[in-house]
Parts: structure tokens; sequence; C-alpha cells
């Protein structure tokens, strides 16, 4: 007798198979990608630098530095718990504390996936896990990687108080709350964003205990952030400095140019996707409130919930069928596409709003969880358009695999470049300079690096002069700012390193006079706490000091073919010889 199954349980089967072995495929890319920017990212960078230099603090400096940074504790303190293992000796053992990250990301995708019951997570995967975007800077010793870890967690856990209320379930949720805002606090929007949709949710399916616990996990949250009430009222003090007029068109293009690395196809297959994901949801819900029954009461519910459940084990036993998972993704409850929906809307419209009523200016960065929630909404809307389980995972692994085609091309250059070249041309400095010599490293923030790696017998000070480079300390800027910024004390030991026939070597960049005058400067306005239009200025009046008394100048710093500077930090270097007073200006 024959034990062949039907075609059609064939065919579901090969489809299921191949849906989990791309998703397996493309979480195996994901991963080399991590690998690859462990090995080609090499020294930290300034901000890295910032964070490493707080996290390594004596425990009683800890807390007061807060006042000079812009992130709460549980990031620092976990790099100090990675270096009190031994595992910060080296920039490459720093750095694998970011690989675990970006892998801890990757896994709570597949997470999601087992948890929301949308399959492999391919196009999420696809989408978020191999953008060079998330693993840049996913990946770095800064908080943005574990706060996108802990908000990710923090949304899958929700999904399953929303599936079934538990005591663990419910503590799971707090504690990655908890984390995710000590983490980042802009990760309080998407959390509110959570909470709202999750309560939203949960009362119209009227289970108004679980209502109140999501809104509760959420107030703990937010409790644990009143110990910074201090810390931030201390740092609005200085924090203007960071702001800056953002339009609705700003955080569009910054948005753009965030989704078009590596490539400008990627922002292009961001929105397909997003607009099919939008289709999708419809849809389903749609399809929903058609099959609805508004007479149900709380009793009936639950008991066709359970009635559902019951369903899905039977389907999940039925080995011959060859179908059990995707049958699971086919019956996925409507009620966990509308919470995804919701947290997406809502976390966009917090994250836009803060971004342009706080006048930040829109870095990747910012974007990261609000991308990261976006592709989970988008994995669940696509899992539950179609009645058929075999052709909502066969369409998933179309739209993945090329999706992830045109996401890993020109992926690999893009992560082996450097983050930054301080410690090459600290290097060189310290080789070449005299105790006698002067370095002006501007503009002042790369003074971070400059202190880190530096070790040669010269001098050296920022422009305008920061009495302390070990992190950035803007309060200490908008002194210099509030005095009238001037450059005369750098230009004074300027003059005296030339006139006695040394050199002054300037770290950083300068701004020719042939050169066009950068836009931040074109702009008619009030200025005086613009920090750009305020670092173009200082540049400017180094090089004309430059060009009126210098003699000579070189740049010995030479870069390969095809060289790319560092999108994260790059440091040019000058070395000027010789004094001549400024020529007199004849009459006209």
């Amino acid at each position: 007798m024959s034990d062949s199954k039907p075609a059609g349980s064939k065919q579901q089967a090969a489809v299921q198979i191949a849906g989990w072995l791309l998703a397996a495929l493309l979480a195996i890319v994901a991963v080399y990608f991590h690998v690859v920017l462990l090995q080609s990212a090499g020294p930290l960078w300034r901000d890295e630098i910032n964070t490493l230099v707080i996290a390594q603090l004596p425990w009683n400096e800890l807390w007061p530095t807060l006042d000079y940074d812009s992130f709460p504790l549980a990031g620092p303190l976990l790099v100090r718990g990675w270096s009190a293992l031994g595992l910060a000796e080296s920039h490459t053992a720093l750095r694998a504390f970011g690989l675990l990250v970006g892998v801890g990301i990757l896994a709570t995708l597949w997470l999601h996936g087992c948890v929301v019951g949308s399959g492999p997570p391919l196009v999420s995967t696809a989408l978020f896990g191999l953008s060079v975007v998330t693993i840049r800077y996913g990946d770095s010793i800064r908080s943005y990687g574990v706060g996108l870890l802990f908000i990710l967690l923090t949304y899958v856990a929700l999904v399953a108080v929303l599936k079934q209320r538990t005591p663990l379930r419910t503590a799971c949720a707090a504690v990655a709350a908890v984390l995710s805002v000590q983490c980042l606090f802009q990760n309080a929007l998407p959390l509110l964003a959570m909470g709202l949709a999750g309560a939203g949710v949960a009362v119209s399916r009227k289970e108004r205990t679980t209502a109140v616990t999501i809104l509760a996990i959420g107030a703990v949250a937010a409790l644990s952030l009143l110990p910074y009430l201090g810390p931030l009222r201390r740092s609005s003090e200085w924090s203007t400095l960071m702001t800056q007029e953002v339009t609705l068109v700003d955080v569009k293009n910054h948005l753009l140019y965030t989704l078009s690395a590596p490539n400008e196809s990627v922002d292009t297959v961001w929105g397909v996707v997003a607009l099919l994901a939008v289709a999708a949801t419809a849809i389903s819900l749609l399809r929903s409130l058609q099959t609805h029954r508004p007479t149900q009461s709380r009793g009936q519910t639950r008991r066709a919930d359970k009635a559902q459940r019951k369903q899905r084990r039977a389907a999940s036993g039925s080995v011959a069928g060859g179908d059990a998972t995707l049958d699971k993704v086919a019956q996925m409850p409507s009620y966990l596409l509308a919470f995804a929906t919701l947290t997406v809307l809502l976390a966009w419209g917090l994250t836009v709003g803060l971004l342009v009523s706080g006048g930040f200016d829109p870095k990747p960065w910012y974007f990261l969880s609000v991308l990261g929630l976006t592709a989970l909404w988008i994995d669940t809307a696509l899992a539950a358009l179609f009645a058929g389980g075999a052709i909502s995972l066969g369409v998933r692994s179309v739209v993945a695999a090329g999706v992830g085609l045109i996401a890993t091309s020109g992926a690999t250059p893009h992560l082996r470049q450097q983050h930054t070249n301080a410690p090459a041309v600290a290097a060189l400095v310290s080789e070449q300079t005299t105790a006698d010599d002067l370095v002006v490293v501007l503009p002042w923030h790369f003074g971070v690096s400059w202190e880190h790696y530096y070790a040669g017998e010269a001098a050296w000070t920022t422009a305008p002069p920061i009495a302390d480079s070990k992190i950035h300390r803007y309060d200490l800027l908008r002194e210099q700012i509030e005095a009238g910024a001037s450059l005369e004390e750098v230009f004074g030991r300027m003059e005296r390193t030339l006139k006695a026939g040394n050199s002054v070597w300037i770290v950083g960049f300068i701004w020719p006079s042939n050169r066009r005058p950068p836009p931040a400067l074109l702009a008619e306005r009030d200025d005086t706490w613009d920090v750009n239009r305020q670092l173009f200025r200082w540049a400017i009046d180094v090089t004309r000091f430059v060009e009126r008394h210098a003699q000579r100048s070189a740049q010995p710093l030479e870069h390969p073919p095809g060289f790319t500077p560092s999108p994260y930090e790059f440091l040019d270097l000058w070395r000027i010889e010789g004094w001549q007073d400024e020529p007199p200006q004849t009459a006209s």
C-alpha cells in the first residue's frame, strides 16, 4: 500500500521548508556582516570613546558625569561589566560586545516570529537585519544597539501578554521596558506607543485587566526615569547647543538618507514593501471586522479564543498534513496585527514630533527603534494576509529574497570602512613632532579622540580651547561661546611657535579661502547658539590666519587611491612652518 501524501500537502511542505531555509540563510548572511564589521571597524571613534570613558570612571564620579551626557546609565554600566570581565583590552574585544548585541537583535526577530505566530522572520531580517544602518549603529559601543534590543524585546513581551497574561510574561515585559528606557531616553516614545496601542486592543477585547497591566508596565518604566530629572535639568543649560530648526522635510530627507545605505535602491524597497504591508493590513483588518460578532460576551470571546487554540494544537499534531506551522500562521489573531499597526503609527508620530519640536538633528540612530518596530509590523501584516499558509509563506519568501539581494548589494564595502583614522594621525604626529611644536585640533569635539590616542611630546589645544577633552563637554563649549569664543589665545600660541622656528600641526579640517562658504553660513539669522555655524566660522578663522602668516604648509597624510573618508570621523592633517607678518593693505 502506498503512503504517499497528496500533491497539495507536498507542495505546502516544500514551501514551508524553503521558507525556513531562506530565513536561516538570511540570518547567516546577517551574522557574517556583523563579523565583517567586527574585523574592519577598527578603533573607537569619539562617541564610542565617550561611552568607554564614562563606563570606566570611579563610582563616585559616574553619576555626576551624566550632567554632560545624553544617555541614562544602563549602556555605560553594560560596557563597564564587559570591561570588568577583562574584555576591554583592545578595540576588537570591545567590538565583540557590539557583535553580541547585534546577534541578539537578530535573535529577537526570530523570537517575535515564534511568539506572534508569523513564522520565520523573512522580511524583517531582509529589511532590517541585513541593513547596514542597523549593523553599523547597532553594533557601535554606544547605547543605540542595546536600546534597540530591549525595545524590541519589550514589544515581543507585550505581544505575549496580550495573548495570555501571566505573572512571568508580565514581569518579563516590565524588565524589558525598564531596561529599554534606561538605555535610551527616546525609547520612552515607542514604549508609550506600545502602551497606548496595547491598552486599546485589550479594551476592545474586553480584557480590562490586561489593559491596566500594560499601562502599569509603562508607568513602571516611566518611574524608573525619575532619578534623571536632576541631570536632565542641568544638561538643559547646554543642550540648546545641540538643537536646531528641524522641519518635516528635514526629517523626510534624513530618513531617506538613512534608508539609502548601502545603495540608493534600498529606500525604494522599504517604500514598496511598506505599501504592501499597508494593503495587507487593510485587507486583513477589514476581513476581521466582517467576521466579527459584536454581540459576543466576554465569556463567549474567551471560549472562542480557547477553541481556536485547541484547533491550532490539533493542527500542529497532524504530521501527515505537513503544514502545521502554515495553519498556525493563517489563524494568527487579528488583534495582534491591530496592536502592531497602532504601535507603528503612534511610534512614528511621536518620534517625528520629538525631532521637529525638540530641534534634534535627525541622525540615523534616532530612527533605529521605529524602523525595527516597522519591520516587525511588516512581517505580521504579510503573514496575516492570506487565508492559505503556504501562499503567505511563499509570498513572503519571494519578497524577502528580492529585498535581501538588493540590501546586500554594496554592503560589504560600507561595513569595511574604519570608524576613525584618529589613531593613525596621532601616531604620525607623535613620531614627527618635537616638544616645542604645537598641535591645534579643529573642530573642538575631535579633541575627545585626540585625548584618547595622542601620546606625543608636543603640546596641543582645541580651537577654541576646551579645558577637558576626555568626554564631550558642551557645557565648557557654551562657556566659550558666552565669553565670545575668541581664538586669540590659540592664535597667540601659533604665532609664538612659528616665530621660534617650530611647526604648528592642524588636525581635523580647515576651510581654504578659495572654497565656497558652507550653506550653514549663507542663511541670515541669529546664530549665537548655532554650533554648526560656529564650527565653520572657527575653521575659516584658523584658515585665514594660516594663509596670512604661514610661509609653508604641507599635508603629510597620504591617502591611497580610491580612499573614502569615514562617515563617522575623519581627521586630516596640515603641517605649518615659518612666520610672516601680514602684508600691509594698499589703498585703492
